[in-house]
């Protein structure tokens, strides 16, 4: 489309430059076909329209590799930005569910436990905090976080999920153990069932097996094998009447508003950003089992 429009500029350049140069021939006297000849005029006039219509391409060159610099670079800082918050959440997730899972613990080795779990993932944020603060010095000097867009000053009580029906199974999709980990503890006092998968292929494969085992499935994005989007889309696809109707709710450090289209998109029926808000997942929960539940009552 662009490329056929530059050449229909360049058509009406051509004709316009060589109008405009038969005005200028015809009102001066210099250019009299006594002075200059039919076929030298032609030849003058066809000179001049290629010098423009050459001059027009270059400057339509030079315009549309500026735009194409500029879009790589925009590209660039937003594929940075994203990777940059995934990277910073997921270890902030990890401090998160600790330190609420610490709090509810009576055991002093499991507080322990839950205290060396921070200092690792603490470790971890410092590492890409530094690694964030070199490139930014690097760039031009200046870096700006990304805010949470969760409200941090709430917290949930740990107990809070007690009410949570006891006879639901969920798969938990995430190839980080610390993250499967923190949603098992998290959910524990409701009693849930959970079963476990590591990458998206085991997942797809998890739901083919037993379909109407699961009542809902937590995903994540950023996975080995395959991502939770095309695990998601693979699911949904599956000639399995369950496979249309179950509750698949992304549980990921991808959070940008672009990030929740995509998860949509995808087949995704809704969004849970990390570090995880237990209040968030609670209803999350309860929305989409108590829509489920009242659905077969109907049916």
């Amino acid at each position: 489309m662009q490329l056929a429009f530059t050449f229909l500029v360049l058509i009406i350049m051509i004709v316009l430059s060589f109008h405009f140069i038969n005005e200028i021939i015809d009102s001066n006297p210099i250019f009299s076909a006594e002075i200059i000849p039919d076929y030298e005029m032609a030849f003058i006039l066809s000179i001049l329209g290629i010098v423009l219509a050459l001059a027009l391409i270059v400057v339509l060159i030079r315009i549309d590799s500026v735009k194409n610099k500029l879009d790589m670079e925009i590209k660039r800082k937003s594929a940075f930005i994203a990777n940059m918050s995934h990277e910073i959440r997921t270890p902030m997730n990890a401090i998160n569910g600790m330190v609420i899972i610490g709090k509810a613990a009576y055991d002093i080795k499991r507080k322990d436990y839950c205290f060396e779990r921070i200092q690792d993932a603490s470790n971890h944020l410092l590492g890409v905090i530094n690694d964030i603060l070199d490139i930014s010095k690097i760039k031009d000097n200046k870096f700006e976080l990304v805010p949470s867009e969760k409200n941090q000053t709430e917290e949930t009580s740990y107990t809070d999920i007690t009410g949570i029906f006891e006879d639901k199974r969920i798969l938990l999709v995430d190839d980080i153990e610390i993250n499967r980990e923190i949603v098992q503890a998290l959910l524990e006092p409701a009693r849930p069932k959970i079963d476990c998968a590591e990458n998206g292929v085991q997942a797809v494969q998890m739901f083919t097996d037993s379909p109407d085992k699961y009542d809902m499935i937590f995903m994540d994005i950023q996975m080995p094998e395959i991502d939770g989007y095309e695990a998601t889309r693979r699911i949904r696809t599956l000639d399995i009447p369950r496979a249309k109707t179950i509750p698949i709710i992304a549980m990921t450090a991808n959070v940008f508003p672009e990030d929740v289209k995509k998860c949509l998109e995808a087949g995704m029926d809704s969004h849970i950003g990390k570090p995880v808000d237990l209040k968030e997942v609670i209803n999350k929960l309860n929305y989409y089992w108590n829509t489920q539940n009242i659905n077969e009552k109907s049916a």
